[in-house]
């Protein structure tokens, strides 16, 4: 069965090229000048492209899902491309002929390119991979939910701020270590006890005022969305990178509002140095906003005492998000072909037309050589069921018998050359083991003869190993018996002509193609000559036309 799991190359390949272009435009748009001096818009910036990256990561992902979903292998009725030396058998005269070039519509089970990339099986286990990976995020994100929610128990209120949008507590906390905004529908500031009894008063206040500010602009609920992105990315560098851009800009935005609210920037700057001196900011649950940002404050203040600050309209906010989402766009449709272009790849597989109008396609091998042990139907191009096959094999021979089902003689499995025999229930869409063949066989024919048996021809028995012997299947008794002998040969081509005999022409006797044709009696039961072929040909199909004649086709 073709694993469903993603190719992850494909999707890290896709997640990553995506990720670089957003982190390069979103860097040239922070070096124009009003960005430079307006964190807020940057913050809104890179945010915007974490979430391309959390969007981009699943989509690529269902994308490829749905890529190696889609049918694996085309059973189309098509043109047969022209030749220019074809053969023509004359079933009355017995001869051939090599008559101008022809078309002829028929249908051909055409295998999808090779040279495509098929599933890797360890794409599944690699895939089991992130989803631990990213259980372990959530769980980080979960334990610091409730690290928060046993936080405001036992701490004193100190005052009620109100705000545009909400009103918010002022918490002092004995055991905290550096303040900080928590809560949605509840929220606060937590003061550490300390700081109060030892920071000034204008100290205290700037510090209040940056954590009204994070809760004024929701930077709780984004700080959440934010750490929720990055359990779904944490394979991404460049995902954590965005991260700390984030984060970074989150505080200089909310330094840069309290600036300008009491205008005293170096005071603030001072507050700034002052607490991340005193504080820790080991303690802080994630996704809250603290005051302190440990290695960053000397950014932050070196932030503040740059007074070119100018603000950036949201207008202009408005459409370098667009320019970061339209960089996504063309990105994904770059990849959105990408991903179209990969398909699943089988090959050696056997098709044959079922009497409800539907193909029935059996066997085949992925390319990286192991054996598909499901059949496939299709109608109209599209793949309509899956059917468990008894023996996963490839390059084995389909027959279809009058009662409408289906004979699967030999083929290759895994342990070599197979003499095993299924028969497929046409009405039950199931498969089942009958009697084995005497011989097994690879690249040998399977032709349904007049009175409903099946004869079985030629093929290798095993790697340089001919098989000249020829077998019967009796679909009554489900069992074979050894008919005459014929000649050695592989990848010849068997049709039935004059109700009963068989014409069997071409194929490898291991010595090249061969130009020999002959014919089997299944009335007498024996091989004769029935000329020589206009050239030597191996692989090739063989048609009877309206005029009654038959003519072979080489496809190489």
């Amino acid at each position: 069965m073709l694993a469903l799991a993603p190719t992850v190359d494909i999707v890290l390949g896709l997640t990553l090229a995506v990720g670089l272009a957003g982190v390069f435009v979103v860097s040239a748009i922070q070096c124009l000048g009003g960005f430079k001096q307006d964190a807020g818009a940057r913050f809104h910036l890179w945010f915007a492209l974490l979430l391309v990256l959390a969007v981009a990561a699943p989509s690529f992902t269902a994308a490829t899902i749905a890529a190696f979903r889609a049918e694996p292998i085309v059973v189309s009725a098509g043109t047969l491309p022209a030749v220019t030396e074809p053969v023509r058998i004359d079933t009355t005269a017995r001869t051939f002929a090599a008559p101008a070039a022809y078309e002829r519509e028929a249908s051909v089970y055409r295998p999808p390119d090779p040279a495509k990339p098929a599933l890797p099986l360890a794409a599944d286990a690699l895939v089991l991979v992130w989803i631990a990976g990213a259980f372990g995020f959530l769980v980080r994100v979960g334990i610091g939910v409730i690290r928060i929610r046993r936080l405001t128990p036992g701490c004193r209120l100190v005052e009620m701020r109100s705000t545009p949008q909400r009103n918010v507590r002022i918490l002092e906390h004995p055991r905290l270590s550096v303040p900080i905004a928590i809560g949605y529908r509840r929220p606060a500031v937590l003061i550490p006890s300390a700081l109060l009894e030892s920071a000034p008063p204008d100290d205290v206040e700037n510090v209040v005022l940056h954590e009204l500010e994070h809760l004024q602009r929701f930077d709780d609920v984004t700080s959440f969305v934010q750490s929720i992105c990055l359990s779904l990315l944490w394979f991404n560098p460049l995902a954590h990178y965005v991260v700390r851009r984030i984060a970074v800009e989150r505080e200089m935005a909310c330094d840069e509002a309290v600036v300008r609210r009491i205008g005293k920037r170096h005071g603030y700057a001072s507050t700034l140095w002052n607490v991340a001196l005193s504080v820790s900011d080991s303690l802080v649950p994630s996704f809250s906003s603290a005051f302190a940002s440990g290695s960053q404050t000397v950014n932050r203040v070196a932030n503040l005492l740059d007074t070119a600050h100018t603000r950036v309209s949201r207008r202009v906010v408005a459409l370098a998000i667009v320019a970061v989402m339209a960089a996504f766009a063309g990105v994904s449709l770059v990849a959105a072909a990408a991903i179209g272009s990969v398909r699943p790849v089988i090959t050696d597989a056997a098709s044959v037309a079922l009497l409800d109008g539907t193909t029935l396609v059996v066997g085949g091998r992925n390319t990286d050589g192991t054996p598909v042990d499901e059949a496939e139907i299709y109608r109209a191009n599209a793949r309509v069921a899956l059917v468990p096959m008894a023996i996963p094999r490839w390059s084995t021979t389909l027959t279809r018998l009058r009662n409408g089902d289906v004979l699967v003689t030999g083929g290759m499995t895994p342990d070599g050359t197979t003499a095993d025999v299924e028969l497929f229930n046409a009405r039950t869409r199931t498969f089942e083991l009958v009697n084995r063949l005497h011989v097994a066989r690879v690249a040998h024919t399977a032709t349904l003869l007049a009175d409903g048996t099946v004869l079985v021809a030629a093929g290798e028995r095993a790697p340089g190993k001919l098989e000249s012997s020829t077998e019967i299947y009796d679909p009554l008794s489900r069992t074979f018996r050894l008919t005459a002998d014929g000649y050695g040969r592989i990848s010849q081509s068997a049709i039935r002509i004059d109700g009963s005999d068989v014409l069997m022409m071409g194929g490898d006797p291991g010595r090249g193609r061969k130009n020999c044709a002959i014919i089997y009696s299944a009335t007498r039961h024996i091989y004769h000559n029935a000329g020589t072929l206009v050239r030597a040909t191996a692989d090739h199909l063989t048609f009877l036309l309206p005029n009654g004649t038959y003519v072979t086709h080489t496809i190489d």
